[in-house]
Formats: C-alpha cells, sequence, structure tokens
C-alpha cells in the first residue's frame, strides 16, 4: 500500500510539471534545464569528469539521485575520475579500491573479491546511481567503461533500501559525446601482461541530437601464481537520442568474460604461523578452470522541465553465468610433513538482477532562497541459483606442490535457488533557511522478501519478509566561507537475516545508525579538495548463537565502528597532481559470544591506512613532455582469528614509481613499477585453510596511450 501510494503521488507530479502552464513558466525564476553540459567535455552527464583533466571534481552522483555539489553531501565522498584512473593504470575496480582511503580489499580469487569499508562488507552497488547486485563482485567490467567511481562513506538506505552501512560504490559509465573522440592504448608488462583498449565516440547526427560510443578492452596475463593464466574482455556501447530539446533517451549494454585458473589461496598453520613459499606457489591443478561471463542491458529516459525540475526512469538488467571446477585447500598444513588436504569442487552458478528506478526533483523559491524536493520510487528482483558439487579428496606438499593431477569430472549433485525482492517509495527535502546553510531530510519505506529452495529435494528454506521499513537520514551543511563547508549527519541502516529463532521465526533485520561529522574545502581556486571526517557505527540485532539453543540464533548481537578519515586531492600547482588520504578505524563486538565480546569485528581492517599518489609533468623547459610519478602504501598490521589463534600480516608499505613521456598532444606513453622494492607480504590473511592471499610482487608495465 505503501509503494502504491507513492506511485500515485510521483505520477501526480510528474504529470503536472509536464504541461505548466505559460503564466506558471513565466513566472519561473529559474533559468532552463538542469543540464550541466561540461565544458570541453561534449557530455550531458554534469558530473562527467573526461576531458577535466583533474583529479579533482565539484561534482557527485552518489548520494543523490542528480548530480550534486561534493561539499552539499554531508558524508564523506571520494571520487576517482578518469584521469587518475588513466594516470595510475587503474583497470579494474579492485585496483581502484586498494588506492581509495579507508577501503579495505578481500581477494577470494583473481577474479572475485569483497569490499569493506569502515568495518563493513560494502554491498550497496550501484551504476549510474541505480542499485545493482553484484554479490562478490562477480567479473565487474572494466574500467575502460567508466567515467569515474565514486565512494560515499556510511549508509545509504535512502536510495539502497537494505544494506550494510559501510558504503556505496557508484560505477559512472561513460557517456556518448557531442564531439568526435577516438581514443586507445596498448600495454605490455610482466608475467606476460598484455592489455588492449579502443574508444569511439561522437554525433550520429549533424544536429548531434544522436550520439554514440563503443569502448572495448581486451587483457591477457600470467597471475602471480604458476601455472596460470587469466584472460577477460569487456565491449560495451550505448546510444543516446534526444527526443525532444528537453527529453533523452539513452540505451546500451555491457559484456564482460573472463576465463581464469581459480586460486582461493594458501593454507597455513593450525598454531597462526603463515607459510613462507614463494609467491608462485599454486597449491591446486593445472586444469583448475573457472569461466563467467556477463551481460548487463540499460535504459534511461530523462525529462527536463522549463522549472529546473527533472524525471528519470531508469531500467537495468544484469545476467551472469559462470561455470567452474577446481582443486581446493581443505585443511591446514601437516608441520611434519607439510601435507595439506584439497577438495575437488564443482560449480554452476546464475545471477539475474532486475532494477527500475523513477524519481522526480524539483526546485522551490521560498523566503527568498531556493530549496529542493526528490521523491521516487523502485523495485529490484535479484535471483541466485546454485549447482555444486564435490569429488574425491586428495593430498598435495604445499613445499613441491604437483600441479599435473589427473583430471576426475565431478557431478552436479546439489542445488539451492534464492529468490530476493525489494520494493521502495523515498522522498528528500533539501532547505536553505539561510544562503550560508542547508538543512537535509530524507525517509524511505522499503518491503523486503526472500525465499529460497533445495533443487534436489523441493525443500523450501524460512521466508524472511520485512514490510513498511522506515530508514530516515539527516544532515546539515554549514557554509562558513565560500571555502570551507562544516557538515553533521545522521543515517539509519537495515539488513534483513535469514538466521531463525528457536519458535521457527526468522529474526527481524539488523538496524542500526551511523554518525559523522566533518569538514570541506576547495582550495587554489576549487583545484584541491580536502576534507575530515569523524564518524561513529552502531549496528543492533545481530544474529547470535541462541545459548539457550545452540542450533538456533536471537538477534541479541550489537557491533561498534567508530575513527577518522581525511583526503586532500587535486592539483597543487601547474602540472602537479596530488592525491593522498589516511583513515583510522576500529571496531568492537559490544555484545556477541563470550569470546567475541571486545573483539574486533573486522580485525582483518588495518587500524591504519596511509595512501598517496603523485604526478608531476613538466610543461615548459627542457623537459617539457616529461612526467614522473611516486605512489605508495602504508598499513597497520592486521589479522583473522578462530578461537585464541590468530594468524596475523604484520604492517608493510609499498611504494609504485612512474615515467612518462609525451611525444605529442595525441601521443604518449608511460612506464610503471609497482612494489617498487619487491616486498613480500600477504594482502589478506584467512585462518588454516585457505584464502591466506600474497600481495603482487614488483610489476612492470609500459603504456602506449592516444587520443584525438
Amino acid at each position: 500500500m505503501v509503494l502504491n501510494r507513492a506511485v500515485v503521488c510521483l505520477s501526480s507530479l510528474v504529470l503536472a510539471s509536464i504541461a505548466p502552464t505559460s503564466e506558471a513558466a513565466a513566472q519561473s525564476e529559474v533559468a532552463l534545464p538542469a543540464v550541466n553540459v561540461t565544458a570541453g567535455t561534449g557530455s550531458k552527464d554534469g558530473a562527467a569528469t573526461e576531458n577535466s583533466g583533474s583529479y579533482a571534481t565539484d561534482v557527485t552522483g552518489v548520494g543523490s539521485k542528480a548530480s550534486a555539489s561534493t561539499r552539499e553531501i554531508p558524508q564523506t565522498v571520494t571520487v576517482i575520475t578518469r584521469k587518475r584512473m588513466d594516470d595510475q593504470n587503474l583497470t579494474s575496480i579492485e585496483d581502484a579500491m586498494r588506492e581509495t582511503t579507508g577501503m579495505t580489499v578481500l581477494s577470494v580469487d583473481p577474479a572475485r573479491f569483497d569490499l569493506y569499508s569502515r568495518g563493513h562488507r560494502v554491498d550497496s552497488i550501484q551504476v549510474d546511481g541505480v542499485s545493482a547486485n553484484l554479490n562478490n563482485f562477480f567479473v565487474t567490467p572494466d574500467l575502460a567503461v567508466y567515467d569515474r567511481i565514486e565512494v560515499m562513506k556510511g549508509p545509504n538506505a535512502l536510495f539502497s533500501g537494505s544494506g550494510n552501512p559501510g558504503a556505496t560504490v557508484n560505477l559512472a559509465r561513460k557517456r556518448a559525446l557531442d564531439i568526435w573522440q577516438v581514443q586507445g592504448n596498448g600495454a605490455v608488462g610482466s608475467r606476460n601482461y598484455r592489455r588492449g583498449e579502443f574508444d569511439v565516440t561522437g554525433p550520429l547526427h549533424p544536429s548531434k541530437r544522436i550520439r554514440a560510443r563503443v569502448v572495448g578492452a581486451y587483457e591477457d596475463k600470467d597471475l602471480i601464481y604458476s601455472p596460470s593464466y587469466y584472460r577477460k574482455p569487456t565491449l560495451y556501447g550505448t546510444l543516446e537520442m534526444d527526443l525532444t530539446e528537453q527529453t533523452t533517451l539513452s540505451l546500451g549494454a555491457i559484456y564482460t568474460a573472463v576465463n581464469y585458473l581459480p586460486f582461493a589461496g594458501l593454507p597455513a598453520y593450525a598454531n597462526g604461523t603463515l607459510l613462507a613459499v614463494p609467491r608462485s606457489t599454486l597449491v591446486g591443478a593445472s586444469w583448475n578452470s573457472w569461466k563467467t561471463s556477463t551481460l548487463d542491458k540499460f535504459g534511461e529516459l530523462e525529462h527536463r522541465f522549463d522549472n529546473g525540475a527533472r524525471a528519470k526512469l531508469s531500467a537495468r538488467q544484469v545476467d551472469r553465468k559462470s561455470d567452474a571446477i577446481y582443486l581446493t585447500p581443505s585443511s591446514a598444513v601437516n608441520p611434519v610433513t607439510g601435507m595439506v588436504n584439497l577438495n575437488r569442487i564443482r560449480l554452476d552458478l546464475e545471477h539475474r538482477n532486475t532494477t527500475v528506478d523513477l524519481n522526480y526533483s524539483t526546485p522551490f523559491h521560498l523566503f527568498g532562497q531556493t530549496h529542493n524536493f526528490l521523491v521516487g520510487v523502485d523495485r529490484r528482483d535479484f535471483t541466485y541459483t546454485l549447482r555444486n558439487g564435490s569429488g574425491a579428496a586428495t593430498t598435495q606438499n604445499v613445499f613441491s606442490p604437483n600441479n599435473d593431477l589427473p583430471f576426475i569430472p565431478v557431478n552436479l549433485t546439489g542445488g539451492s535457488q534464492t529468490q530476493e525482492q525489494q520494493r521502495g517509495a523515498y522522498t528528500q527535502l533539501r532547505v536553505k533557511p539561510v544562503s550560508w546553510a542547508t538543512l537535509i531530510a530524507g525517509a524511505r519505506f522499503s518491503d523486503w522478501s526472500t525465499a529460497g529452495q533445495n533443487l534436489i529435494t523441493g525443500a523450501r528454506s524460512a521466508v524472511a519478509d520485512v514490510k513498511g521499513k522506515v530508514t530516515a537520514n539527516y544532515g546539515v551543511v554549514f557554509d562558513v566561507t565560500r571555502d570551507v563547508s562544516l557538515y553533521a549527519s545522521y543515517a539509519d541502516i537495515f539488513q534483513p537475516q535469514t538466521a531463525v529463532a528457536a519458535d521457527g521465526s526468522v529474526l527481524p533485520p539488523r538496524v542500526g545508525w551511523q554518525r559523522e561529522a566533518g569538514i570541506k574545502t576547495s582550495l587554489l581556486d576549487d583545484k584541491l579538495k580536502a576534507h575530515a571526517a569523524l564518524f561513529q557505527i552502531r549496528d543492533v540485532n545481530r544474529a547470535m548463537t541462541d545459548p539457550s539453543n545452540p542450533t538456533f540464533s536471537i538477534a541479541a548481537g550489537e557491533a561498534e565502528s567508530r575513527g577518522f578519515e581525511t583526503e586532500v586531492t587535486g592539483r597543487i600547482a601547474r602540472g602537479w597532481d596530488v592525491t593522498a588520504g589516511y583513515a583510522f578505524t576500529q571496531t568492537e563486538y559490544l555484545n556477541e559470544s563470550a569470546a567475541n565480546i571486545g573483539q574486533p569485528l573486522a580485525s582483518f581492517t588495518p587500524a591504519h591506512a596511509y595512501n598517496f599518489w603523485t604526478r608531476y609533468e613538466f610543461e615548459h623547459g627542457p623537459l617539457e613532455g616529461l612526467s614522473l610519478g611516486l605512489g605508495g602504501k602504508i598499513v597497520s598490521s592486521f589479522y583473522t582469528r578462530s578461537g585464541n589463534v590468530r594468524w596475523t600480516q604484520e604492517g608493510y608499505e609499498i611504494f609504485s614509481a612512474q615515467l612518462g613521456y609525451k611525444f605529442s598532444p595525441n601521443v604518449w606513453a608511460t612506464l610503471t613499477i609497482t612494489n617498487l622494492f619487491d616486498r613480500t607480504y600477504y594482502a589478506w590473511v584467512n585462518t588454516s585453510t585457505s584464502g591466506n592471499r600474497y600481495g603482487e610482487p614488483r610489476t612492470a608495465m609500459l603504456k602506449v596511450s592516444a587520443k584525438w
């Protein structure tokens, strides 16, 4: 009922705005549509960073259904621009998140990973502002497809509904431009690395009302372990049409595939000691195989009104299929023999995620100030089908593994299907009581349900159903000066659970909140952006073992995350770009089992993490065209725990360097070396059976780029 009323309300607002009276239009104080054509970029995306030549940006699409100033969002926001991706050779989302302040990347294997922020798993993923279900990031598209990556720390329940409170990652794709542009690059590097990209865009009609873009990328390399291989093609195409001067239709699709030899990481000793074996060690078989393909289809229809209002309908469907068979470690290492058990695993996976979002926003005038009202509805349907099987176990010596083991087929003997649906209606009001202050209030009503079925027996799992869940957020932004803003915010979270209580009922959702306060500033004529923030997250109703009925659960767990983050990004002098950040994170179980109370919620998140990258290009003099880059990442120790045993990686630091030269305005080359001093370290530790993954060794890459 809540959703139906919201749809009726939204429809009425849209219809009322589509045909405003001429008198009303004449009285409007707002100039023409809020379509910001970024100067010199040829894009109608007001937040586009392509061709801006900057690491810093004034606008973002995350935390809002329309482009908004980063200073208007009362939470920490980081934007990785197109220039920064190109300069640092960031080609995957995993690469980009490793370079993002406060983000922790846990690699399941070379193509799958989890993200954590502020001690919580990131499951609020958006593509062009529309929620997408990317469980374990199964084969995300290549970054060649995207204009920028926007990261907002903390909850985003207003627009995402259910989810953890860590962060929202919004992937903003490249749009078709109204100017002709052709670009591409080729790269070679360590471990047989080969990569190529092409990108063509421009108008298909003299009026520029029809525009198209095609982007392709192909990557082929060996992984750090041997034997190995990794091949990933990506193809993206989009068409934009201005149906009228104020109405734009955008259609497109992204196809991505990956074929690689999977390895879920090294085992370790049961006493907490990590293996000291070569980084090239593979504990598994040379016939290990994982193949995945993803097809992402989307459409957008946007109408801009004379009074500055905007209505937007977005639809997206993502289909993903995976087929895998592999040997994986399944026991701790025998300290005497060096032997470890391995299991044969077969997986057949299918995902389908469908999302529809309709929203309307309008400015209005009151007491001499301009305010904004937003209302919208969305629906998400997700189906996950898993068929699996396992075969006879075998053993292997971790110090001299024989990877040429005989291939034995594994039958699919198990299977399950999970269906999840979420519907929501949201609204947000932004009011400026005075010119230097903005008050923000938003609320969302969500209906969420999930049900599962065993495909072999037909048995159904417990159904979780949440109706009319209300989540809210509030914020205030004070413009202290033209360049400095102070802000504070409060945001709710809710995350449904499927654990079952002793009475057979499904546990109520996890709930909680984040409080954040900070400062944002623009320096050097807006060329340099900086922010700093304090945060506290409380997460309650977490499932924990029922002490009276250990086979069941109770919603009594409670955890807290708190910390400090700061970052500076942009240009500090002519030709000199920089980004640097620091994050301090503490997590703690406030109520859990006796063994966990007082322990970290996310011990694999370093308490201290620093990252930086700087690049200087000589624009005049005898060194004109030469560029120098230097980057680094420094983290404190982290660990995982099982009972009283810890597997710990001590703090480490890694550095990278780059030398580049621009042969002409259209052609340039760079030589980049990462892990410059070839530091050996574990990027992730994960108990004794598997998942302990070495970080990348020293790697060199030569890239030649061209653009017209």
